[in-house]
């Protein structure tokens, strides 16, 4: 959740300048605009300022950026000492960073466009405002303006071949988020088809005197699928430095997602003995990582079913079969894992139809006894896979039993609209993230079931309260005037969860090296047969 702000000058001007030299002043409602708008959805910012030791010189001069940023957004320092070794840290550390705010640097902009960041603020002034679109025309860059006049000269000439042909540093990536400082204009697109911007209209755009004014865009009519897939609220969670323990099958999963992607590109068929050998045995570690990590095996095989672009552009608006889904224990040995699985029967009986799946992993335990509890109970019919019972499995010699990659599982929760992910044995459970993997979205009974670490719930992931869902769901058939009407996917609900998760929860350096398949689920020691 870090945000990176790169700051090459060190002031900052109280008013946009009409012109400005290729590396001039930024006024600082740049910088205000971006960090209030991402302060709305977060429960706290984690700003880092990149910036060279010559702003620490006259930290307390008048208009100091990083002064200011740090009395008002409590923003942390990372300081360079001007040497080409500590160069290339700086390079690294923008480069790795996942929020980028930048200033007119050329330095800034290699390490954001090489970068996997996934959202990057470019403001259009200075180096950066030598476009030459349709829609933001050529400033005075052939004019002396004071003293700044050689520099733009200078300047100009990055960008104009000897044929005359001008450059552009814009990119056109959804992750790009453009400022036009000079219009007034804020968190803008770029078309690369018709070399032109577009601003959102809405009411961050306004100053903050006028925050209490409502944006036109706000009287437009929403569709039903609109209000019932709006964004749910903020969560809140209790700071605890507390980690859950990772059980046997999150220290087997973790192990192989590290065990793969530091032998990515070999025969990883041929190296199942060693694996196996390496992360099999573990039933417990001694490392409590704040963050859980998956491996690709079973990325790739959510990604499979849920039909996810490799990239991260799309995520089909497909016709998914089952609304609602459930797999796993229902009722548990542990009396609070019990006593925290108690809702999904009362909803279950409020909203699951002949289009959902449940599944009672333990019925099969009980079955002569066991009673069906509706037409979506299928319990009996398709038993699921059961990690305790594949933890004596393991404990009897076959190879991580427990991790095994699941295709039925993923195919299931790939075609589900929701996926409820009720806590387990501790307030969490692991079905919570794959979900996620798979693109459904996740329903829960409390912000708190959402994670093992106060880091993992700070991820940001978008889900439903049990709680809320009666609201939403009579909003939207109220908004269709229909009691039956199916419920809508909230693909870019599902599109935004999928992309946090491979930032924090894979270690998967590139995303072209996903390929969405069921080879590595099928043919690693995940398979519970590879070694009876």
């Amino acid at each position: 959740n870090e945000i990176v702000i790169h700051v090459r000058v060190c002031t900052y001007a109280e008013k946009p300048k009409a012109w400005s030299a290729c590396y001039g002043d930024l006024p600082y409602e740049y910088y205000q605009r971006i960090l209030d708008k991402v302060a709305k959805n977060r429960q706290e910012l984690n700003i880092t300022i990149l910036t060279p030791p010559t702003c620490l010189q006259n930290l307390h001069a008048p208009r100091n950026l990083v002064h200011k940023l740090m009395n008002d957004y409590g923003a942390k320092l990372r300081t360079s000492k001007s040497t080409a070794k500590d160069g290339r840290g700086d390079y690294c550390y923008l480069n790795r960073a996942e929020f980028i705010i930048l200033q007119p640097s050329t330095f800034g902009w290699w390490a954001a466009w090489l970068s996997n960041a996934h959202e990057i603020h470019f403001p259009l002034i200075g180096l950066f405002a030598h476009q030459r679109t349709l829609n933001y025309p050529r400033g005075p860059h052939h004019q002396k303006i004071g003293n700044h006049g050689a520099n733009l000269l200078k300047c100009d000439a990055l960008f104009t071949s000897p044929g005359g042909k001008t450059k552009s540093l814009v990119v056109s990536e959804d992750r790009y988020v453009y400022h036009d400082i000079l219009g007034n204009r804020w968190f803008g697109t770029y078309s690369v088809t018709n070399e032109s911007f577009h601003f959102q209209q809405e009411e961050d755009n306004l100053s903050p005197k006028e925050e209490g004014l409502t944006s036109s865009s706000d009287f437009r009519e929403k569709s039903p699928e609109e209000i019932f897939c709006a964004d749910p609220p903020v969560r809140k969670f209790q700071k605890n430095n507390r980690i859950i323990g990772l059980g046997p099958r999150s220290v087997q999963l973790a192990c192989f997602a590290k065990w793969t992607e530091a032998h990515f590109g070999e025969n990883l068929t041929s190296n199942i003995q060693a694996k196996s050998k390496a992360c099999c045995s573990l039933f417990q570690t001694n490392q409590q990582p704040k963050i859980l990590v998956f491996p690709r095996s079973h990325l790739e095989a959510a990604m499979h079913f849920s039909g996810g672009n490799i990239l991260l552009k799309t995520i089909p608006l497909k016709n998914r079969s089952i609304d609602f889904n459930f797999i796993g224990r229902v009722n548990s040995k542990q009396p609070a894992a019990t006593r925290a699985r108690r809702w999904i029967l009362d909803f279950a009986k409020s909203y699951f139809t002949h289009h959902s799946y449940y599944i009672d992993t333990t019925a099969s335990h009980h079955e002569s006894k066991y009673i069906r509890l509706g037409s979506w109970d299928r319990s009996i019919i398709t038993p699921g896979f059961l990690p305790m019972d594949a933890m004596a499995k393991q404990r009897n010699g076959q190879v991580c039993a427990m991790a095994r990659c699941d295709p039925s599982y993923y195919a299931t929760l790939a075609n589900s609209l929701f996926t409820l992910a009720p806590a387990g044995d501790q307030p969490w459970s692991q079905r919570f993230f794959e979900s996620i993997m798979a693109a459904s979205i996740p329903i829960v009974q409390s912000p708190e079931h959402t994670g093992r670490s106060f880091s993992e719930k700070l991820i940001g992931y978008k889900f439903f309260l049990a709680s809320e869902f009666a609201a939403r769901i009579s909003a939207f058939r109220q908004a269709k005037k229909s009691n039956d009407a199916p419920l809508p996917y909230c693909a870019d609900l599902a599109k935004y969860n999928l992309d946090l998760f491979l930032r924090h929860q894979t270690l998967i350096a590139r995303r072209q090296t996903i390929s969405p398949g069921l080879f590595l689920c099928e043919s690693e020691a995940f398979n519970t047969l590879a070694f009876t």
